[in-house]
């Protein structure tokens, strides 16, 4: 499990009402059964603590977060004098053998949601780890690996590194397709030293008029 904190410049004020917090806060009853132990809902502990937090200034925000490979939440602990504390927590994403991948993913958000507003005002919400409801198969969720373009080569002598240089400094400022056209030229040697002369006249036509569209003609003129 991958934990990231960050804060304010300043935390004097969230820290002093989170005392007040503290000193009023309670255990909670455990009103939900894992296997084998009880713990306190996530529902149960935002009913609980909303008006108690509200009442001395604080708030909180949590959002799931992940990639492909990982799942989490980022719960922002703000104070109306507009300090904050973030935390983030990410575990991988992993294939269970009670719960499909969908459930698996839910079942951790809630988790991670309650665990770390739990650890945030300090109260214990639970008498085990209720992440032992789920039965995790130890074989990570495996990312498909993407098929390489296959490139088709086009006869001819490379153009030069300082010609290499030149269009790189000719494309900047140009829209995303010149610069990709550009590219895919170079990755096939369609610009190469019998046509990089087309190609630098064409990105000049490009900047003087200051027209990054590209249509089919004009590719197929440079390139061809």
């Amino acid at each position: 499990m991958r934990v990231e904190t960050t804060m304010s410049e300043s935390i004097k004020n969230l820290a002093s009402a989170q005392v007040k917090v503290q000193q009023e806060i309670e255990d909670m009853a455990h009103d939900s059964k894992g296997y084998g132990y009880n713990y306190t809902s996530y529902d149960a502990l935002v009913k609980y603590l909303r008006p108690l937090l509200t009442k001395h200034g604080i708030s909180f925000v949590q959002m799931p977060v992940g990639s492909d490979s990982e799942i989490g939440v980022e719960t922002l602990y703000m104070h109306i004098s507009g300090e904050w504390v973030r935390s983030g927590m990410m575990t991988p994403i992993a294939e269970s053998k009670s719960m499909n991948i969908y459930q698996s993913v839910g079942s951790a958000i809630t988790y991670f949601r309650r665990y770390s507003l739990s650890a945030f005002v300090g109260i214990a919400s639970d008498a085990d780890n209720d992440v032992k409801a789920i039965e995790v198969d130890d074989k990570p969720i495996k990312k498909a690996t993407p098929t390489p373009k296959k490139v088709d080569k086009v006869e001819g002598a490379s153009i030069s590194a300082t010609d290499a240089v030149i269009l790189r400094g000719m494309c900047q400022g140009l829209g995303d397709d010149v610069k990709k056209k550009v590219k895919e030229g170079l990755e096939s040697n369609r610009i190469n030293a019998d046509t990089i002369d087309k190609t630098k006249k064409w990105l000049e036509g490009l900047i003087d008029a200051e027209d990054t569209t590209l249509s089919s003609d004009e590719v197929e003129q440079v390139f061809s």
